[in-house]
């Protein structure tokens, strides 16, 4: 179930590097597949339309794959921010989440 919904049916299977694809996976997990692919393309410099389509692969194919990771997981950072400033509630879960993130930051450097 794991690989199907969370690796192969958005496609992420087809990013080569090991680094950046567990970076993706990570966040697809957290945020769901379109959320994910959206943090990658941010990360690649790819159109941010959510859609795990030919461009979002070869420009993830060619970046460098721990830079593009680090990227992700700072954008990821930032939307963690983003939910907490538009649900205030949501303040109880930010330390974990922003430990999820920079435990992978920290694992990468």
């Amino acid at each position: 179930i794991y690989r199907q919904d969370y690796i192969v049916g958005p496609r992420l299977d087809q990013i080569a590097d090991d680094t950046l694809r567990a970076a993706v996976v990570d966040s697809c997990v957290n945020h769901g597949s379109t959320a994910a692919i959206k943090m990658l393309q941010h990360a690649v410099g790819a159109t941010t339309d959510g859609v795990m389509g030919p461009q979002t692969i070869a420009l993830a194919n060619t970046a460098n794959g721990r830079r593009a990771a680090i990227r992700l997981l700072c954008e990821r950072a930032r939307v963690y921010a983003r939910i907490v400033e538009k649900n205030p509630t949501q303040v109880k879960f930010l330390e974990g989440w922003i430990n999820r993130a920079t435990a992978q930051i920290e694992a990468i450097a």
